[in-house]
């Protein structure tokens, strides 16, 4: 997955999203695994608790990751963002109507990274028309 496309999914899902857009998003090149009770857990994306506008997607993420996370990043837990990322990815790309205030652009720069494997976008508005 790359930005171009957690950008169009973000842009199309409708006013509620664009109203707690991410600040930050990260894309990994490669998964992420962790080794738990002798157990490999990979991860498609992760959501820092500490930080509430930081998405982290893998390599093993999807478009319901991209919503999975966003629904993290509004405080819900793992019952609602699953339910929330599963119901957003079916509707993707179906432009939903915005109210005026929120006719406004938005993209994601890319932004300095320590690690090569890392990619990391921030976001930019633009105005309305």
């Amino acid at each position: 997955m790359d930005i171009k496309e957690v950008e169009r999914l973000l842009k199309t899902s409708g006013f509620f999203t664009k109203l707690f857009l991410p600040k930050h998003i990260i894309l990994i090149d490669e998964p992420v695994t962790e080794n738990f009770s002798h157990q490999i857990i990979n991860y498609a994306g992760l959501q820092p608790k500490w930080r509430k506008d930081i998405i982290i997607i893998t390599s093993l993420g999807n478009s319901e990751t991209v919503f999975h996370e966003w629904a993290h990043t509004l405080g819900l837990g793992e019952f609602g963002a699953n339910l929330i990322g599963k119901v957003m990815s079916r509707f993707k790309g179906r432009r939903a109507s915005m109210p005026k205030l929120l006719d406004f652009d938005f993209t994601y720069r890319e932004a300095p990274s320590p690690n090569p494997k890392l990619k990391h976008y921030v976001l930019e508005i633009r105005g309305g028309e």
